[in-house]
């Protein structure tokens, strides 16, 4: 929730983006800027769209009659569900801007967008800590399956992502990103190096590696692969926007949404094919991890 998502009828036409299209007087074209985020939304519509669906198909084929979708699946589910309703707002994005340039779906557009900007780091961060708990602190974690606190931390990430959106339209600042980036990033950290502690750590029993040591072995392997990307991919999603905060003194206002603004919107839409592939990651099935597992 940038102040590109928030002041969406700055521009003369109503239109957020028609000064930067055409943005460069001799040749007419658009901003590299919003090249670059045009060319980001129709990849992660062309590939992000069919991968999310697919995860939501194989997670609500294999949950069960009663018991319902499985406990590890519950984050993964919540998340491609959000993703994919930024797939859906993906065409109406587009039809606007090559036919429409409506503002008044220029600024829906982004209320519907924003679901995703403000939900997607809290449940990549629950999806950390799930597989801290199981490698870290597995017993606890045997207690945090019940769906109760699930549904709880969900509730919980809604509660946040309402406050922080209230806050972002009352204020017209993307501060409200760092509130939420910062302390999931430093939770994530956490996780990721208390693992490569346990990594470390010598497995009780015989020095020879047995079945059931391989297989934990293995495990937290996983889990360390798992919350070192999402760490990697929540910098790559939301260090633009904290980097464009104090642009605004020094960069041209056009420049600033053209160029800056855009390309932290690209950056935030990016990856989310993410959890499709550590889905298959987990479930052993990407051919080029298994070699580097085993």
């Amino acid at each position: 929730m940038t102040d590109s998502t928030l002041n969406s009828s700055s521009s003369p036409s109503g239109y957020f983006w028609k000064e930067c299209d055409p943005y460069h007087d001799e040749s007419g074209g658009a901003s590299e800027g919003l090249l670059i985020l045009l060319t980001i939304y129709l990849l992660e519509f062309l590939v992000g769209a069919p991968s999310n669906l697919w995860l939501i198909c194989h997670i609500l084929r294999k949950r069960s009659k009663v018991a319902g979708v499985l406990p590890a699946d519950f984050f993964p589910l919540h998340l491609a569900l959000t993703q994919f309703s930024f797939h859906l707002v993906v065409p109406v994005f587009f039809t606007n801007h090559l036919l429409w340039q409506s503002g008044s779906v220029s600024g829906l557009v982004p209320v519907l967008t924003s679901m995703v900007l403000g939900l997607k780091p809290m449940l990549l961060c629950m999806v950390c800590v799930e597989r801290y708990m199981a490698v870290v602190r597995p017993l606890d974690y045997l207690r945090f399956k019940a769906r109760k606190y699930r549904w709880g931390c969900l509730g919980a990430s809604w509660c946040i992502y309402i406050l922080m959106a209230s806050t972002a339209l009352v204020k017209r600042s993307s501060i409200s990103v760092c509130m939420v980036f910062l302390p999931v990033l430093v939770i994530d950290t956490f996780c990721s190096v208390s693992i490569l502690r346990t990594l470390k750590r010598p497995l009780p029993g015989d020095r020879e590696m047995t079945e059931g040591n391989k297989g934990a072995e293995k495990r937290k392997k996983k889990a360390f692969t798992t919350i070192v990307t999402i760490q990697a991919v929540l910098m790559l999603n939301y260090l633009p926007f904290i980097v464009c905060l104090p642009l605004k003194e020094v960069v041209p206002p056009r420049i600033l949404k053209c160029q800056y603004q855009a390309m932290a919107l690209a950056a935030a839409a990016s990856c989310s094919y993410l959890q499709p592939l550590l889905y298959l990651h987990r479930l052993g099935r990407l051919p080029f991890m298994k070699s580097r597992l085993t």
